[in-house]
């Protein structure tokens, strides 16, 4: 059910990593 909002959070937590290197 939530799986989709959890890998939105992996998404957008992925580009703040890109963006903090």
């Amino acid at each position: 059910m939530s799986y989709l909002l959890f890998e939105m959070c992996i998404y957008v937590y992925i580009l703040s990593v890109s963006e903090a290197l």
